[in-house]
């Protein structure tokens, strides 16, 4: 993930390796937030409001397709491709958490959860 000279990459909180299986989306969700408790919070990108935020997955996400998440809501269409980008608005200094989900074979489930934390700058 990057935006503007800014990039972070993230292992996934939770990962089937078999496309037809699935993980519980809440329970890797609650992971981070203990991580994040624990001092071992989600990689950061600081980001200017209303500039390019830039994501790029492996190829293996592109089989069943993944979106971002935020709040635990979809917050864009399915996406095929290993590349998105997009111009995000409204990021508190404080941080949100947006995540990228995989989803299983089944088009419905979810396969894998990574979590960033985007933390709001100044132009």
């Amino acid at each position: 993930m990057w935006s503007g000279t800014h990039s972070t990459r993230a292992q996934a909180l939770c990962w089937a390796d078999d496309a037809n299986q699935s993980v519980d989306a809440q329970k890797c969700a609650e992971a981070a937030v203990q991580a994040a408790a624990g001092g071992n919070g989600a990689p950061s990108l600081p980001v200017i409001n209303g500039s390019t935020l830039g994501v790029s997955v492996d190829k293996v996400l592109t089989d069943d397709c993944w979106f971002l998440a935020q709040g635990g809501q979809q917050a864009t269409d399915t996406i095929t491709g290993t590349y998105f980008r997009t111009t995000i608005n409204q990021v508190p200094a404080a941080g949100m958490l947006l995540e990228v989900r995989a989803l299983a074979a089944d088009g419905k489930n979810t396969r894998g959860v990574w979590v960033f934390k985007l933390t709001g700058q100044q132009s």
